[in-house]
């Protein structure tokens, strides 16, 4: 890539793809890793790789062929970061992936985008940009302080959270599902048939699981802040909480508003719930 220069000299812009590649592919997993973490997403580790590096390879190209467009350069990585984000996380609504985004956009700002951001403007401002190197080292290590510190506050939330949510796996009629599940909240909701406890699922995760199919509802009533009713309810057949207890037959009523708002598909109740422990 050359550009002419004064006097007669011209200027050589050399683009190492391969250097360029394994940067981005690095940047890419440490951050999406990092991102994962915050919104206590488990084994994903296999999607964060292939999609690391295949969005590597799509910045590597976009950036060579458009190396002297920098609006359409812009644009594309944006592009790039929604779709990594969506491709990765799979969320399950507009508002998660937005978080999802939000999250992933506020590390690349801060592990690197910031410094990417502080030359791009002071390069169009200055002739000489008025901070040293060792300037720039120092503005790197804030921010990746400033990361990390951020970083340190959610994980504090999660261990003090840790007691409340539970992954879950449940399966019926040949079909699993791994979910995230909220439990010891005070819920004892309750069969009026058998006193047994009732857990509730969402309807995505009732759809999933096709519980409906080949059985007759139970309707169970219930009050809540917002208001009371029916739900249907249907028998599960087996669920383990946090890999180590492991119900069989529950009764689980259908919330049409579970899971609308968070990543929280289930709610136990494990009163009368037949246990066996793995």
């Amino acid at each position: 890539m050359t550009h002419g220069g004064a006097e007669g000299y011209s200027v050589h812009e050399i683009f190492y793809v391969d250097i360029y590649l394994i940067l981005n592919f690095m940047m890419n997993f440490f951050l999406l890793h990092l991102t994962a973490i915050i919104r206590q997403k488990r084994k994903m580790g296999g999607r964060i790789f292939l999609f690391s590096l295949l969005f590597a390879g799509i910045s590597t190209g976009s950036t060579y062929i458009l190396w002297n467009e920098k609006a359409w350069r812009a644009g594309i990585a944006l592009l790039e970061l929604g779709g990594m984000a969506y491709a990765v996380f799979l969320p399950r609504s507009l508002r998660n992936w937005w978080r999802e985004i939000a999250i992933f956009l506020s590390l690349t700002l801060f592990c690197g985008g910031g410094i990417a951001a502080f030359l791009s403007v002071g390069n169009a401002v200055f002739d000489e940009l008025p901070v040293s190197a060792m300037g720039m080292l120092c503005l790197s290590m804030a921010l990746m302080g400033i990361a990390f510190a951020m970083l340190r506050r959610q994980w504090a939330a999660q261990r003090q959270n840790q007691q409340t949510f539970v992954w879950v796996e449940v399966a019926h009629g040949g079909r699993r599902w791994q979910v995230k599940a909220l439990m010891d909240t005070g819920n004892r909701l309750v069969s009026p048939y058998t006193g047994e406890g009732v857990w509730i699922v969402s309807e995505d995760l009732a759809g999933k699981l096709a519980l409906s199919q080949g059985s007759a509802p139970i309707y169970i009533p219930f009050q809540t802040l917002g208001g009371s009713g029916l739900w249907e309810a249907y028998r599960l057949e087996r669920a383990v909480v946090g890999g180590e207890r492991m119900y069989e037959n529950i009764l689980v009523a259908v919330s049409p508003h579970l899971g609308e708002m968070d990543e929280i598909q289930m709610i136990l109740n494990i009163t009368g719930t037949a246990l066996r422990t793995l």
